[in-house]
């Protein structure tokens, strides 16, 4: 695939514009809360396994994909999209983990939230796939958003699949 200067131009503007919009969205939300989020030390013990076990997959990712490039004659995947399929499942495995052991939302957050936030970021990634797939086109340009939109997917139905685990357990209580 040949991307030029404007894709990475345009790629590297909706990065720091998105950052910009959460480092607003997160003061105005220490401005009216009056507070960051907080986790017990139990949450912040999970995190730090799941920041382990992100970064070790994440380095295997990496050696893999380097060696796989450096076998094969054939590029089977463009350089960029490799790098950041491995990001996208480095920050996948965190997510999943720490969901799973209630580290992931702080103690004053609902789940509801993120809920909504990985349906529609599911949403959005799958639509373009969704479309191309009607109308028997390759996913060749779409490989990404059909990655994210399936982590996005899972991330979530993992969420609720712990939230009914939990509330399985809190009425057997």
């Amino acid at each position: 695939m040949d991307r030029n200067i404007y894709f990475y131009l345009g790629l590297s503007i909706s990065l720091v514009f998105g950052l910009i919009i959460i480092l607003i969205a997160k003061l105005i939300r220490h401005k009216t809360k009056g507070s960051w989020c907080y986790y017990d030390e139990r949450q912040l013990m999970a995190q730090g396994k799941a920041y382990k076990y992100s970064f070790l997959f994440c380095i295997a990712y990496f050696l893999a994909f380097a060696c796989f490039q450096g076998v094969t004659k054939e590029q089977w995947i463009d350089n960029f999209e490799g790098i950041f399929f491995g990001i996208i499942l480095s920050v996948f495995i965190f997510a999943v983990y720490a969901i799973w052991k209630d580290a992931y939302i702080s103690i004053q957050e609902s789940p509801k939230k993120y809920i909504g936030i990985f349906g529609a970021l599911s949403v959005l990634n799958l639509i373009p796939c969704v479309s191309k797939l009607i109308h028997r086109e390759a996913l060749e340009e779409n490989r990404l958003n059909l990655l994210l939109g399936l982590v996005m997917l899972t991330a979530l139905v993992v969420m609720v699949l712990k939230q009914h685990r939990d509330k399985k357990r809190e009425d057997a209580e």
